[in-house]
């Protein structure tokens, strides 16, 4: 988690929590724990993993500054990698 919150302080890119099914008391101790200060989406119906096709957690969706679709990364990696791939998807 704490590469996430690395990766958040790039200008280029915003990291958004998407939660799904965790009570919001749970998710509350949970980002209070871990120091975690990054929005949280609430997806209870699971509308954004139908949509994304995801498939394991955690996955990261990355989608450009015009909104546009770019890729989803299933499962955890260090920071270093993760921001080569988001590079490559995003075409840096």
């Amino acid at each position: 988690m704490p590469d996430l919150v690395e990766l958040d302080k790039r200008d280029d890119v915003k990291v958004v929590f998407v939660n799904m099914g965790q009570s919001p008391k749970l998710l509350k101790q949970f980002m209070k724990m871990n120091d975690l200060r990054l929005p949280v989406f609430f997806d209870d119906s699971k509308t954004v993993a139908d949509t994304f096709l995801i498939r394991g957690i955690p996955t990261s969706i990355l989608i450009d500054g015009d909104g546009v679709y770019k890729g989803t990364i299933t499962g955890f990696m260090p920071l270093e990698d993760l921001e080569k791939v988001i590079d490559e998807k995003l075409g840096k």
